[in-house]
């Protein structure tokens, strides 16, 4: 996949980072204007997994109709079933005592657990197959943007210092946020002050296997469809953690908590022994873990995770996926976000090269964005981790805030087609009554949940 020959000088388009975001661009770019020539600097010399495995119905739908990945979706990955949520109380014993949460029966809408590494690496190598030049592994310097005029990009890889120019940069350079840096953008969410942990495990156990059955057997009886491949969460005071099956038996799981409400533990022992000591406080994930390991060497820490951006698009840059922002793993949006910001980014560069005006489409795609990501925030994260832990309040909440995605977000390109993707949530005026309404029921409930705290 890496060309080792010297860059030309010239492109029409320079992408920076070549994983998800970056690669389905350089896709969709090379398929509808195959003239195109289009540049991929990715820095790794091969993807390792990571986060961001779980796909919901709006990035789903890209993944699978816009993409047309559909066929390596079912072939390498893991038809995912929903979501289910597991909680537990003073009088929570084992598994079968947790209040739960999850859909009885079988998924009407496909969505997926991705390994990331395999998959991203699959969409920059049909993106490199359909003529975009990849370099790798390249670490970018700098972006030099010049509205309505050619952007440099410096870049450094095996055989010294290289420059060339672009009409259009995009920067897909995931939480390094390149160009949000470089330019004084990014803006830290301090009002959300979340921390994570994550790292793959062997030898969890299997919430469908025969063990648990025969241990449970009324507990195992209860859903008609399967537990195991959904994205389960098990849930506490302040914190949730995610558990995602991937294709040959690992499992991803994560923890995500609110720095003002959860204290992780003070100690000199490896992040790995602290996370399972952690989570083998709740009784689910004390069943699950108990005879499983941390796979050696993939354990990871991320601090103050929310983030946006002043800026998202202009004449001549777009800022794609997480260089874009990120609000919170719950309910992973995080690809929900490449397919807006990636169907956003193509909108504009296909006009531009058309011949159009696209000053005005590009003002107004900038402020989708600018006014979406915020009211997102608002309406479904701010101080959700006040009750994510009470069975009563995330119930209600769970059930709320998906009525709402289905019928506002998911429903929209199954009847619009892939042009419902250039309108992000919450951006239409027509979806602010609903902003304002998930975002009073979410302040209602976090309220109540301080209340019974106290």
């Amino acid at each position: 996949m890496v060309s080792r020959l010297n860059p030309e000088t010239s492109y029409d388009v320079i992408i920076v980072g070549g994983s998800l975001s970056g690669s389905s661009a350089a896709l969709l770019l090379k398929r509808t204007r195959p003239e195109l020539r289009v540049l991929v600097l990715e820095k790794s010399e091969v993807f390792k997994r990571r986060v961001g495995e779980a796909t919901v119905e709006v990035s789903a739908y890209f993944l699978g109709r816009v993409l047309g990945l559909t066929q390596h979706l079912n072939d390498a990955h893991l038809v995912k079933q929903g979501m289910r949520f597991w909680f537990a109380n003073d009088r929570t014993e084992n598994l079968a005592d947790a209040s739960e949460i999850g859909g009885r029966f079988q998924v009407r809408l496909p969505s997926y657990q991705l390994d990331r590494a395999v998959f991203d690496t699959e969409v920059l190598s049909r993106a490199e197959q359909a003529g975009a030049l990849v370099r790798r592994p390249a670490n970018v310097r700098r972006i030099e943007l010049k509205p309505g005029g050619q952007q440099s990009v410096t870049w450094t890889e095996t055989g010294g210092e290289f420059t060339a120019s672009a009409r259009w940069v995009l920067d897909a350079s995931g939480v390094a946020s390149l160009l949000a840096r470089q330019e004084g953008w990014r803006i830290p969410n301090e009002r959300h002050p979340t921390s994570a942990v994550w790292a793959r495990w062997r030898g969890v156990k299997d919430l469908d296997g025969a063990e648990l059955a025969a241990k449970y057997p009324e507990w195992a009886a209860k859903p008609y469809g399967i537990r195991s491949t959904a994205t389960n969460h098990v849930v506490g005071d302040g914190w949730w953690s995610w558990w995602i099956p991937l294709r040959g038996g690992d499992t991803s799981i994560g923890l995500v908590l609110d720095q003002r409400l959860a204290d992780w533990p003070a100690s000199d022992a490896p992040l790995g022994e602290r996370m399972r000591t952690f989570l083998e406080r709740h009784p689910v994930a004390r069943e699950l873990l108990a005879d499983a390991e941390i796979i050696e060497g993939d354990v990871h820490w991320r601090k103050n995770l929310a983030y946006t951006s002043e800026r998202y698009l202009g004449d001549g840059f777009a800022l794609l996926g997480d260089a874009a922002a990120f609000l919170d793993p719950l309910y992973s949006p995080g690809m929900d976000i490449i397919a807006f910001t990636v169907s956003a980014a193509l909108e504009v560069i296909t006009k531009s090269f058309d011949g159009e005006d696209i000053t005005e489409l590009a003002t107004d795609l900038n402020r989708r964005f600018t006014i979406s990501f915020p009211r997102w925030f608002e309406a479904i994260y701010e101080n959700k981790y006040e009750y994510v832990g009470d069975y009563e309040l995330m119930r209600l909440a769970f059930n709320l805030d998906l009525g709402f995605y289905y019928m506002g977000v998911v429903s929209q390109p199954f009847r619009q087609g892939a042009e419902a993707l250039l309108v992000p949530p919450f951006s239409p005026p027509p979806s602010v009554p609903v902003y304002y309404l998930v975002r009073a029921y979410n302040r209602r409930l976090a309220s109540i949940a301080r209340r019974r705290r106290r």
